[in-house]
């Protein structure tokens, strides 16, 4: 494991999303964007590790609230890693925080390589000499930005990782279930991957938009591997402003295109609003798995009955996600936390369920027995048979006398009849009609 480390806005970010392929953590011209640890997958040779792309270590900043989150943030990653790889900016003289950086990661006694940043150009390459005064060599000229010495950077990291230990033959290695956590801003989201994980992985504080980046963290649950990716809150357009907010709710959005089961995370002191309704549209869109869960749950006044009813008119406000389940919890106390996991498994495996054609064709008869498709104008509707094409999301292929759709309301006649029959809890369902030959 591989730990990038230094003083904030010095390119480690950059570097991070040059190594695992693709934007992965968010890069502003702005220091203090990355807060949280973000984690990723490098392949090198034949060479396989993980890199951390930590927040800006400022050893000058104060002693309490955010920064000090950051700085523990950083030293857990530090701890964790085999090798530190510490980013320096080639553009600017030697910081003294540079300086201090380096006492630091000296104690940890583990291999400490130095990358000088910003060395874009052959006329560049006097601004490493400086560097030297680190005490620490190799210095490694790069650019992250453009790629340069970046081969030899991660060959260097290769030659200082422990060796792999060697995997059994014929292991085949799961897939995680990919779980986002989506919901409006300061909902309780990093809270709840912080209980899961057992630990404060991700930073929590009072101000919201804390988390900016998509965040990654593998864990493991009754032996099935998991992969949770914990977002920034998604707010209102209107409120939405600043670049780095927008980024934020953009990567958001596209964690969702990677996740198999979406958990959209409501406010239970506050009620559903517009903005959860909204996020709850996002999800329907991306045909994603997805479970509601009412955080804060510890808060809500009143026992029994109110209770139920206050779970009850989720749905009125959320008619769209009626399919889903409904998990009352307190992120921060851990309250009913195990049966939000126990339902993750279960709307994972409604996506990925399969129902024979015998006895999708056996409901469809009842189904338009019971209730006749509308008609055509003069002509009458017909619906010979039906067949599942495919899963996640698991979609339904309907044969008969016109490759129209029937009236929405009709579809989702269909669609709850085999809901009814075959389960499907928090599994978008999809039907397709084609005319028969």
């Amino acid at each position: 494991m591989l730990a990038i480390v230094g003083r904030p806005n010095v390119g480690k970010s950059t570097l991070f999303n040059r190594l695992v392929g693709g934007r992965k953590a968010i890069v502003e011209d702005t220091p203090g964007v990355t807060r949280d640890t973000n984690l990723g997958e490098v392949e090198w040779g034949h060479a396989r590790f993980v890199v951390m792309d930590t927040g800006g270590l400022d050893t000058a900043a104060a002693s309490e609230g955010l920064p000090d989150k950051v700085r523990r943030q950083i030293q857990k990653a530090v701890d964790q890693a085999d090798v530190l790889l510490l980013i320096v900016d080639g553009k600017v003289p030697v910081h003294p925080q540079d300086l201090d950086v380096v006492r630091i990661l000296r104690k940890t006694e583990k291999p400490i390589l130095c990358a000088v940043n910003k060395i874009d150009t052959n006329a560049h390459t006097e601004n490493v000499y400086p560097y030297y005064r680190l005490g620490l060599e190799p210095l490694m000229p790069i650019s992250a930005e453009h790629g340069i010495g970046v081969g030899d950077l991660l060959d260097a990291v290769v030659e200082r990782l422990p060796s792999p230990r060697p995997e059994s033959a014929g292991t085949v290695i799961a897939e995680p279930v990919k779980v986002a956590v989506l919901g409006r801003p300061n909902v309780g989201k990093s809270t709840l991957v912080n209980n899961l994980l057992g630990e404060e992985r991700q930073l929590v504080d009072e101000m919201p938009g804390t988390t900016r980046d998509a965040i990654d963290t593998p864990f493991t649950w009754r032996g099935i591997p998991h992969l949770l990716i914990d977002t920034a809150g998604i707010g209102k357009k209107a409120k939405v402003t600043v670049t780095l907010d927008k980024i934020a709710v953009i990567k958001a959005l596209q964690s969702l295109e990677r996740c198999d089961v979406a958990l959209l995370m409501l406010d239970a002191n506050e009620g559903v609003g517009v903005q959860d309704a909204q996020i709850g549209r996002y999800i329907l869109e991306k045909e994603k798995g997805v479970v509601i869960l009412m955080n804060k749950w510890d808060l809500v006044r009143g026992k029994g009955r109110s209770s139920r009813k206050t779970l009850e008119q989720v749905y009125d406000h959320l008619p769209h996600l009626r399919f889903a389940p409904i998990v009352p919890i307190s992120a921060l106390t851990g309250h009913n936390v195990v049966n939000a996991l126990r339902w993750i498994q279960r709307v994972e495996e409604a996506c990925r369920m399969r129902v024979p054609t015998g006895e999708l064709n056996r409901l469809l008869e009842e189904a338009v027995k019971a209730h006749s498709p509308p008609s055509e104008g003069a002509r009458l509707r017909k619906l010979n048979y039906i067949t599942q094409i495919r899963d996640a999301p698991p979609t339904f292929l309907v044969f008969g006398n016109s490759a129209r759709k029937p009236e929405t309301s009709y579809q989702r006649y269909l669609i709850n009849q085999i809901r009814n029959r075959f389960g499907f809890k928090g599994a978008p369902l999809r039907l397709l009609f084609r005319k028969k030959n």
